[in-house]
């Protein structure tokens, strides 16, 4: 069991982040030209369909196995770009939107939101976990679509002025699969700049890896060590991320 919890979370986190990667340096210079709104909606749709998605493999369990349960959680959301293009897109919209001497002051409060989201959802799931699969599923999924219709009805998309005129929706979206982008994107990594400020840029990227790396390599491995070294449950080891959410 401990092997298998191993390699589906291995196959997760691999699936979740393969498209990403590729897809941000797009959706970065596509929403530049034509708004943030779209990319912000994609995903969260993305999220919405997973869900569902969940609640049928949980009532079709008998012909669907774990490796299914992680393809179909993982894929869809891959493909709509997951949290990299939606706080790509969020943080950019909060910088259009705001001016210079009050941008640190809420871009910090977005990401402190981020990290508020993280720590509701470790303690909402020890809360709702004796519901049940399927009304966790439905919980979560009810909250996305919340999200989906606030932004949809109250989000203004601000996009440059005359890009739009003459091109239908299905132009503008292929647009997004313009590799023009990518390249556009390796340039302002590459280019000299004034003051070293070009390897402080690689630095910090290089930084940014080295963080992650060991937070994300280790996450899976967590539930296994602490099952074994304190021979908790499932249920005892949700209890323990809800008190350390606190």
């Amino acid at each position: 069991m401990q092997k298998l919890i191993s390699s589906v979370m291995v196959y997760r986190t691999f699936i979740e982040n393969a498209f990403p990667m590729f897809l941000v340096f797009l959706v970065g210079a596509w929403s530049d030209k034509y708004g943030r709104k779209f990319p912000l909606l994609l995903v969260i749709f993305a999220f919405i369909i997973q869900n569902l998605l969940l609640v049928v493999c949980v009532y079709m369990e008998r012909s669907t196995g774990a490796m299914s349960v992680a393809i179909v959680s993982s894929l869809i959301v891959s493909l709509s770009g997951n949290q990299a293009c939606f706080m790509v897109a969020a943080f950019s919209y909060v910088s259009d939107h705001t001016g210079v001497e009050k941008r640190t002051m809420r871009t910090t409060i977005l990401h402190s939101c981020i990290f508020l989201g993280v720590t509701l959802g470790l303690g909402g799931g020890a809360i709702f976990s004796g519901m049940g699969f399927v009304k966790t599923f439905l919980i979560g999924t009810a909250m996305e679509v919340f999200a989906f219709v606030y932004l949809l009805i109250m989000m203004t998309n601000r996009a440059n002025p005359g890009v739009t005129k003459g091109k239908s929706y299905s132009q503008m979206f292929m647009e997004l699969f313009d590799f023009q982008h990518i390249r556009e994107s390796i340039k302002s990594i590459v280019k000299p700049r004034e003051g070293n400020t070009r390897l402080k840029l690689w630095l910090m990227l290089f930084a940014h890896a080295c963080v992650f790396m060991p937070m994300v390599g280790t996450c899976h491995k967590n539930n296994v060590n602490i099952k074994n070294i304190l021979s908790f449950d499932a249920d005892k080891i949700l209890n323990c991320y809800e008190i350390l959410s606190r």
